[in-house]
């Protein structure tokens, strides 16, 4: 029963809208960028794939679920690698 409301809702492409909201709200709460922003980003590309696909390429809910989390590891893997985690000349007296 469970796994039937999977599959019924999570083929939505505004279900994946709601999912990025609320994680880019808990980001606003959060402000990590490590693990909210990511997620929420990856819900909009999902998203927007599942509003393209229209149920053709994917059958089942597991195979979504598995390219929500791999969009997010690259997404926090590039958000880790090119965000700048302040200035690099740590001296105060420089202005």
């Amino acid at each position: 029963m469970f796994l039937d409301l999977l599959n019924n809702w999570l083929f939505y492409y505004q279900i994946w809208i709601i999912i990025g909201v609320i994680f880019l709200f808990f980001e606003l709460i959060d402000g990590s960028l490590i693990i909210c922003l990511p997620l929420g980003i990856s819900a909009f590309l999902i998203s927007f794939f599942v509003f393209l696909s229209n149920n053709n390429l994917i059958n089942d809910w597991y195979i979504l679920l598995f390219l929500w989390v791999i969009f997010s590891a690259i997404i926090s893997y590039l958000l880790t690698k090119f965000w700048k985690k302040g200035h690099k000349n740590k001296d105060i007296n420089n202005y």
